[in-house]
């Protein structure tokens, strides 16, 4: 099973951690894994390449870890976009684990986030 856990601090998302696999199909073959990872790849992007941030990047493919974080020092408003881009994949991965409840869970340590 995949875990996301979506990062808060003060109510705000400040990066994500996902772990484990799918166990839907083999590697190569697993269509959810797929679709985790595009959503997840796609928000480090949004980040760094549409905002301008350098999130802090921790990934392990072996063991299954990928964790994404908003770097030090982010502005306000530089905030308050990269929230779009999280609940954007929040919302995009509960719909992934609504269908898929034995391979995906997501949550957040902040419950106005669950």
């Amino acid at each position: 099973m995949t875990r996301v856990r979506m990062i808060t601090r003060r109510g705000r998302c400040v990066g994500f951690t996902a772990s484990g696999h799918t166990g839907f199909a083999e590697r190569g073959h697993d269509i959810v894994c797929a679709a985790v990872s595009a959503l997840t790849q796609t928000c480090e992007l949004g980040l760094s390449d549409v905002l301008g941030l350098e999130p802090v990047v921790a990934r392990d493919d072996e063991r299954g870890t990928y964790v994404v974080r908003l770097p030090r020092g982010v502005r306000k408003a530089q905030l308050r976009r990269a929230q779009l881009l999280f609940r954007t994949l929040y919302i995009g991965l509960k719909s992934i684990e609504a269908a898929y409840p034995d391979c995906v869970r997501v949550n957040a340590n902040d419950r106005r986030w669950n």
